[in-house]
């Protein structure tokens, strides 16, 4: 995540750049005024970004790692209540099979009983012991994601907002921004080629005309 938003970061610094020098932001104050808005929101993201990876590694991957050393003890105490419980079923059969018989296995029938008892206790506080731990652990997995993700889509909602409602201008509909926008910049750029066409040196010029279909006006990609 780190390395993303690293990468990204000098292609939005050329956008800005590219934007805050385009002639036609010298022409209309109103178009300044939204470019220069776009760029200082575009570097409180590029600051939010960079505090929320640093906020990520304090919220999540350390107590995460935190959180998944828990898991050897709780594995340890669901193996030992396993235990626990096979060994209640071996004692619970033997006092069910001396209960069958009669006569002289009544003091193997009460050993067995007073062999039971500690094993039964002993599963039934493992078994009480995982059922109040285990719903516990399993919920506090939220306390160390919630937050943190909360925190994170408000301040991307609120950036944005703020962004959206500085850039919308009242009584424009969007379709009409749009072809104002799209009409300004053919504008901007027809103009910026009749520019480049009459300071060209005549030796380019006459190469040019000579192109026919392939003029200055019509090659996109020259400009």
């Amino acid at each position: 995540m780190e390395n993303s938003s690293s990468e990204c970061q000098p292609q939005k610094d050329e956008i800005s750049l590219d934007l805050l020098s385009n002639p036609l932001c010298e022409q209309d104050q109103d178009l300044l005024n939204m470019v220069t808005t776009l760029d200082t929101v575009m570097k409180q993201m590029d600051a939010f970004n960079q505090e929320k990876v640093n906020q990520i590694q304090k919220t999540v991957i350390e107590p995460l790692k935190k959180f998944g050393s828990i898991f050897p003890s709780l594995n340890m105490a669901v193996k030992q209540r396993e235990q626990a419980l096979q060994d209640r079923r071996r004692l619970q059969a033997k006092v069910e099979k001396y209960k069958e018989k009669m006569g002289p296995v009544l003091a193997e029938l009460h050993q067995a009983r007073e062999e039971l008892r500690p094993v039964w206790e002993d599963f039934e506080a493992k078994n009480r012991q995982l059922l109040e731990e285990m719903p516990c652990f399993y919920g506090s997995r939220l306390d160390y994601f919630q937050p943190t993700q909360v925190v994170y889509y408000s301040e991307m909602h609120k950036t944005f907002g703020d962004l959206t409602q500085q850039l919308d201008q009242p009584g424009h509909l969007d379709k009409q921004q749009e072809w104002e926008n799209e009409a300004k910049l053919s504008s901007g750029l027809l103009s910026g080629r009749l520019q480049a066409y009459t300071t060209m040196p005549s030796s380019q010029k006459t190469f040019s005309n000579g192109l026919k279909g392939h003029s200055v006006f019509s090659c996109h990609s020259c400009f």
